[in-house]
């Protein structure tokens, strides 16, 4: 069976022995608005005011005992803390009652996509058992589900990996065969300490950037995104072996003690380049971890391309000149250069040849937001007017010419051997006016070089769309 957007084998995933591994509350159902609500009454009395803030800070993904012995005055009982926390139960059920839930965007497909595939799904929560009860109750969700895991009722609760193994062993799971759908800081914690193969992270309170950065492998909205197509994508790494060691060998020389790469996501690429999202995890005896990367990007030439264009534009090389000459020039972010990887220049024994590099994945940034999904044109002409402004900048630069010159490759004889094809190719997609203004390029390549090379021209070229360029907030 093949799905009929990707064209990918759906049925191949009955191949992979998986289990999902659900937590409950913000990533099966959105249930902070309830929570706010029972917080803000309960805690009032006690001189609180619960915002989105307060409640981000001392609520979310804790469980109850932590939550009240830190916020109930120092004089409190245990029993006097059970009492407030029964209360708590009391009122969240009753909310649930008054108000009802929804099921995250997609779960309920995505619940029959395992049952048809054979894929045992868990829940797993930090949240006391009767109001976890209450509300696989009120979705319809316990027919899918094994069994419930409760925090408080392990040794250890959420953020340490107790919850998430003693449902593996339930399951008589290995950590390499589950997934766990997560979408909070300590959730998330929880999930990689366990050693689960995979974290999903839920963007329902916290941003990509935060789920990221606490560990999860990728993220989505929600599970009208976990697509067959994803899920195929993310499961196992796209670095072969000698790739994989590669990077992780290059990545170290560049001071960033790798140990492993247990993802490498396929981000949307061009026709040239293959560019893939690299989970980094660190050695474990390393200080001060969490001061570097947990993701990178890897660009390098695509497997599928059947062209000498990389080799004939030297692209990779002249790429690492940027960074290496250029990028210090330019009056934008952009991303570091961590370390570029090489294979034998098969023109020069013995010769190495830049294949590809290894860069700061800006999406990590705090303040960056990626362009809307869809630019419009107000969109477009700010980024030209920006970028060629920047191009102006350069005109008479001495250090530009020792990096742009391309040597063996005339672009005029390029463009008159391949516009047949490319004409053939899209002549169904191209009006007669567009096809023309082609045929004029085409015929008169050097004389547009020859005006476009010399002030106050500039040609900007490349895609507009979302991950390539990031906009930062005010």
């Amino acid at each position: 069976f093949l799905n009929v957007t990707t064209g990918l084998p759906v049925m191949q995933l009955r191949q992979l022995r998986t289990f999902f591994l659900f937590d409950i509350d913000g990533t099966m159902v959105g249930t902070d608005p309830l929570y706010l609500s029972v917080f803000t009454d309960l805690l009032k009395p006690f001189g609180y005011k619960v915002d989105l803030e307060f409640y981000r800070s001392n609520i979310h993904g804790r469980v109850d005992q932590d939550i009240f012995k830190a916020l109930m005055p120092p004089s409190y009982t245990q029993q006097q803390l059970d009492e407030i926390m029964k209360h708590k139960d009391d009122l969240f059920r009753k909310e649930v009652m008054l108000q009802g839930v929804t099921a995250m965007p997609g779960l309920m497909e995505t619940m029959d996509f395992a049952r048809k595939n054979g894929i045992q799904c868990g829940a797993i929560s930090n949240a006391p058992r009767a109001s976890c009860e209450a509300l696989l109750e009120a979705l319809g969700v316990w027919p899918y589900l094994d069994h419930l895991i409760i925090g408080a009722e392990c040794k250890r609760a959420k953020p340490f990996p107790d919850p998430y193994q003693l449902s593996m062993h339930k399951f008589g799971a290995e950590p390499s065969e589950c997934i766990v759908f997560e979408d909070s800081r300590s959730g998330i914690q929880s999930g990689v300490a366990s050693g689960a193969r995979l974290i999903i992270g839920i963007q329902s309170s916290l941003s990509d950037h935060i789920l990221r950065r606490h560990g999860a492998h990728a993220t989505i909205r929600d599970f009208e995104q976990f697509t067959p197509h994803f899920l195929l994508q993310v499961h196992s790494s796209a670095l072969d072996s000698n790739l994989n060691a590669q990077c992780i060998e290059k990545l170290g020389l560049a001071g960033l003690p790798v140990e492993s790469i247990p993802t490498a996501f396929e981000m949307p690429g061009g026709y040239i380049a293959r560019t893939l999202r690299l989970q980094l995890m660190y050695k474990k005896h390393i200080a001060n971890v969490e001061h570097l990367p947990v993701n990178a990007v890897l660009k390098m030439e695509s497997p599928t391309l059947q062209d000498n264009v990389v080799e004939a534009l030297q692209l990779y090389k002249r790429e690492w000149a940027f960074y290496k000459h250029v990028r210090r020039m330019v009056p934008l972010r952009i991303p570091r250069l961590y370390c570029t990887l090489e294979k034998p220049d098969p023109k020069a024994s013995g010769v190495q040849q830049t294949d590809g590099l290894i860069l700061e994945d800006l999406s990590l940034m705090q303040d960056a937001a990626p362009l809307a999904l869809r630019p419009t044109l107000q969109h477009a002409s700010l980024v030209v007017d920006k970028l060629s402004q920047m191009h102006a900048h350069f005109w008479g630069e001495p250090e530009l010419p020792q990096v742009s010159r391309i040597s063996d490759f005339n672009m005029e004889e390029e463009l008159r051997s391949r516009w047949p094809k490319f004409k053939k190719m899209w002549a169904h997609r191209l009006d007669p006016d567009a096809l023309a203004a082609g045929e004029f390029i085409v015929r008169k390549w050097s004389w547009l070089q020859k005006q476009l090379s010399h002030p106050p021209f500039t040609l900007l070229h490349g895609n507009l769309r979302t991950g390539n360029i990031f906009m930062l907030k005010g």
